[in-house]
């Protein structure tokens, strides 16, 4: 088990951990957002409704999208999560070096793959959907999603509350002890409404 798993269980929460696609034993060598979300989405029919999902880095982001489009589940956490995808893509795409003309062939070619529109998975169209009480837990420092992602969200969730780290950067954050207590802590905690 890893740190936050083990959190969540001394919690007293059932945990369901998913391998993603083309993630850990799962089939497959490439995945995108939208077939992270269709998985979330079949997962939540066969074993759900959840109590809670917990989404890292393009995982949170299919939390919203699968929530987007009528998976139930009662409360929401985020580490590291972008705000656009094709945002991710784009920083990439300067990373490896592509010219201006290859970078957009490239993310067009991406949104070809996944069968939606960029436009369909921006955070201001799906996370104005997610109207569970949403835990955004972002570094500082990640320099992956930066942290001005955490706070595009926030602005456009209905009940979106943000826990920030430092020095943990986008993988770090999920081996600290702090971080994945506070997860649990915020999890297993009884909502107010009013």
């Amino acid at each position: 088990m890893n740190v936050l798993s083990d959190a969540l269980v001394n919690a007293g929460l059932n945990v369901v951990a998913l391998d993603a696609p083309a993630h850990g034993d799962a089939e497959g060598e490439t995945t995108n957002a939208i077939q992270f979300a269709a998985a979330l989405l079949r997962v939540s029919k066969e074993l759900g409704p959840f109590d809670a999902i917990v989404g890292h880095s393009m995982g949170g982001g299919a939390a919203f999208i699968a929530i987007a489009d009528g998976m139930q589940v009662g409360k929401v956490v985020t580490i590291g999560a972008p705000y656009l995808f094709s945002d991710v893509l784009h920083r990439f795409a300067k990373y490896i070096g592509l010219p201006p003309k290859a970078e957009k062939s490239f993310v067009d070619r991406i949104e070809q793959l996944t069968g939606r529109s960029w436009d369909e998975t921006r955070g201001d169209v799906v996370a104005p959907k997610v109207h569970q009480p949403c835990l955004v837990v972002h570094d500082q420092d990640d320099k992956e999603i930066p942290f001005s992602d955490a706070e595009n969200l926030l602005k456009v969730l209905p009940q979106g509350e943000i826990y920030k780290t430092k020095g943990l950067g986008h993988r770090r954050i999920l081996h600290d002890r702090t971080t994945a207590a506070y997860i649990a802590q915020w999890i297993s905690a009884e909502q107010i409404t009013s």
